[in-house]
Parts: C-alpha cells; structure tokens; sequence
C-alpha cells in the first residue's frame, strides 16, 4: 500500500501568542483569511510565509474567546470593531508569536500516528 495519512490541505496550523496573561492560541484564519492562500502556506510552509504569518499575528487586535477558552487553554479570537465597549478582555503587550505547521507521521512499525514539526518561526516582539 502506497497511500500516506499526511494531506498537505490538512496540516495543522498552529500560533502561539505569549503576552501579558501567559500562552494562548490563536486561529490562523483569522490571520489568513484566504483559504487558498493558507492552503498553499500549508503544502509548502516557507520561512517567509511563516514569518509573515508570525508579524500579521503581533500587529492584530487580539480578545480571550471567553465560550472556547478553559482554565487549560486559552484561545483568542480576532477582535471585532463591534466589540470596541465590549467587556472582553483585550491581549496588550504581545511579547512572542510562535507559528508552526505539523505533518502527520504514521508508524507502519508501532501503528501509531503522530506529529512532527515541518516548519516554525518564532518572532520575538519589542
């Protein structure tokens, strides 16, 4: 059998913010809404995309995701202009944006499937 799990369309995306209230995860569709491009950013993750990806992420207006976040997780969603008076809890201060893109690795030997980083890039923010 010559079929592999690994799908360039669907490798995990992942951003990491670390700011004033500590790690939290944003969705990289709200920094690349173009699902093509993110599609192409997944098959063939360059260091340039991924540090684009990385300072788009620092420049954006971030909230804590209050119906998704738990106590474990902290997850962030774009912030609205609607949300402008809102009470949620804006991230000030970004100190680092960390972008990786995984690739499924399936073990023929242990019949497991795990991830392994493909590309990443982190950003260190003044």
């Amino acid at each position: 059998m010559f079929a592999t799990i690994d799908r360039m369309e669907r490798r995990p995306v992942h951003i990491t913010v670390n700011s004033d209230i500590g790690k939290c995860i944003a969705d990289p569709r709200d920094v690349i809404e173009n699902q093509l491009e993110l599609s192409g950013i997944r098959a063939l993750p360059t260091d340039t995309q991924l540090e684009r990806i990385a300072r788009l992420t620092s420049g954006m207006e971030w909230v804590i995701d209050t119906e998704n976040s738990s106590e474990l997780d902290c997850i962030l969603k774009k912030k609205q202009h609607s949300q402008a008076d809102s009470s949620a809890k804006v991230l000030k201060d970004i100190s680092e944006v960390e972008v990786r893109i995984y690739k499924f690795n399936f073990d023929t030997h242990s019949d497991s499937l795990s991830l392994r980083v493909l590309n990443e890039y982190i950003l260190t923010v003044n």
